[in-house]
């Protein structure tokens, strides 16, 4: 198993449990591997919107998503998938900020020739 998958959580938990996985695989003489987590986005209109929990995420703007992003990341996170169903925004407005204004902040672009380099590898 390359990859661990774990239901969203808080940040101090979701970092124990990626040390632990990490020290697993380094107890295995494996390198280590990739930690993925999830989270229920709505993200809100107003960029500056503090977080309002909901079950597996949170209602939040861009910027403090942004902060807890970074903060995922610190924690040991290398993936997250973003569900975007509990939205109530409009798909295409939210996945247009998150594209523009969020993943800009995180990650190494990718050119499209490049992309497709890495998906036939």
């Amino acid at each position: 198993m390359d990859g661990r998958f774990v239901y969203p959580n808080n940040i101090e938990a979701l970092a124990q449990q990626a040390a632990g996985w990490r020290h697993a695989r380094r107890m295995l003489g494996l390198d280590d591997g990739v930690f993925i987590s999830a989270f229920h986005l709505d993200l809100a209109d107003d960029p500056h919107e503090n977080p309002t929990p909901r079950r597996f995420g949170a209602r939040i703007g861009r910027n403090p998503l942004i902060e807890h992003l970074r903060a995922l990341e610190r924690a040991g996170v290398n993936h997250l998938a973003l569900l975007l169903r509990p939205c109530r925004r409009p798909l295409p407005e939210v996945i247009a900020e998150l594209a523009e204004e969020v993943l800009p902040h995180f990650g190494k672009p990718v050119s499209g020739a490049h992309r497709q380099e890495q998906l036939s590898e």
